[in-house]
């Protein structure tokens, strides 16, 4: 847990780094852009975490590494050309970068589910802390030192991830060397129950997703990217604070998969959402109390008036701390209908705000939306995760 909690902070310090760079030489017009360029392949990567997110812990000890392997490489290969191609039907000026941006992602995602079902939490902190510290290098290198555009984030990306998988498959390669004629084979019923659990988790996944993004693109649509711009570093400053959340989640996840103990993993969790959300509360209370001078100060003078707009945030992300460690919880012993209807209310709650508040409201209309999504799925998990329990001490 403790190490664990030490890679979150590490890989959270440089994200924040990685927002102040991207916001100080590129502006709130291309801080926008990023976001856009980061919630579009965002959409599709939940695609390819039907084969790499929870799925491919949950069945990697029952497939076995090989066919698991094989099963996300082409399922993955497969989606990122889907990408590339409808990218560049709508006109995109990068499509390429959609395709290798998928790919790469969704192997750093898979590596790290991989390390979370091997309980190889070494080098699951290590896989998670060089995500965000290799782009940030890359972004430093290219933005600040040679002074190109923010098309500069989107190869800092790649060429950080190309790194990840590279050094995934230097730690793994005994493992690969040795079992690698069976993960060149594709095993079609391996493949369907992939498919059949990661689907349905995904889709809860995608909708919570959708619940938090979906005003990016209403406010884009009504404000222009600048204010998109903003709005992003808002939620990003916010979010940050989930970080111990994170730990936890990934910690318990690991335990409840690796043991199968239900009942106990539920008490853990328990104790563990209570944690959770009161480490985030004291974040966000922390980040609601500084003076907006200390955010012009380091993002720069388009992004003022973030303290106002954290504070319409922060209640949501503390409520979404805890639900963070349920849906955790849910997903490592299978009971997906649980994501599926908390998502679904979510994204509901998410879509009909933003249609209504935004255009009369701007940011702070947007900020009030994702408040009331996430206060609407804490709402349903917790009352699944109650009677959940009181299932469990009546058998």
């Amino acid at each position: 847990m403790t190490l664990t909690f030490g890679g979150r902070v590490a890989a959270l310090l440089c994200s924040f780094v990685n927002v102040v760079l991207t916001a100080r030489f590129w502006g709130a017009d291309g801080r926008g852009a990023v976001a856009v360029f980061m919630a579009n392949v965002g959409v599709v990567m939940f695609a390819c975490k039907v084969c790499t997110g929870g799925a491919a812990s949950y069945h990697f000890h029952r497939v076995g590494f090989e066919r698991l392997s094989a099963c996300a490489y082409v399922w993955c290969m497969a989606l990122a050309a889907v990408m590339g191609a409808v990218m560049a039907c709508l006109g995109d000026a990068h499509p390429v970068l959609y395709v290798g941006a998928t790919f790469l992602v969704s192997m750093s995602n898979y590596y790290l589910s991989v390390q979370l079902a091997r309980k190889d939490i070494l080098n699951y902190n290590i896989t998670m802390l060089m995500q965000p510290l290799l782009t940030t290098v890359f972004v430093a290198l290219t933005g600040g030192v040679l002074g190109l555009g923010h098309v500069a984030y989107f190869y800092s990306l790649l060429a950080g991830n190309v790194l990840i998988l590279v050094y995934n498959l230097v730690t793994q390669r005994d493992t690969i060397v040795a079992r690698l004629p069976g993960s060149l084979l594709i095993d079609r019923k391996a493949l369907g129950r992939i498919v059949s659990f990661g689907w349905r988790e995904e889709t809860a996944n995608v909708m919570q997703f959708l619940s938090d993004r979906l005003s990016y693109y209403v406010l884009g649509y009504c404000c222009g990217v600048a204010q998109v711009g903003v709005f992003s570093i808002a939620v990003a400053l916010t979010e940050s604070v989930m970080a111990v959340s994170k730990s936890i989640s990934a910690v318990q996840y690991s335990e409840v998969i690796n043991n199968g103990d239900t009942r106990s993993g539920w008490v853990s969790n328990r104790r563990s959402i209570v944690w959770a959300a009161l480490f985030s509360a004291a974040g966000v209370a922390a980040l609601a109390v500084m003076p907006d001078a200390v955010f012009v100060f380091v993002f720069g003078k388009s992004f003022g008036g973030l303290q106002h707009i954290i504070a319409i945030l922060g209640p949501g992300v503390v409520v979404a701390s805890a639900t963070l460690v349920a849906d955790t919880y849910f997903s490592a012993i299978g009971l997906l209908d649980r994501l599926i209807l908390k998502s679904g209310v979510a994204f509901a709650v998410a879509a009909v705000a933003a249609v209504a508040i935004v255009p009369g409201f701007g940011i702070e209309g947007a900020a009030v939306a994702n408040m009331l999504s996430d206060v609407a799925a804490v709402a349903v998990i917790m009352t699944s995760f109650a009677r959940h329990g009181r299932a469990l001490r009546g058998r």
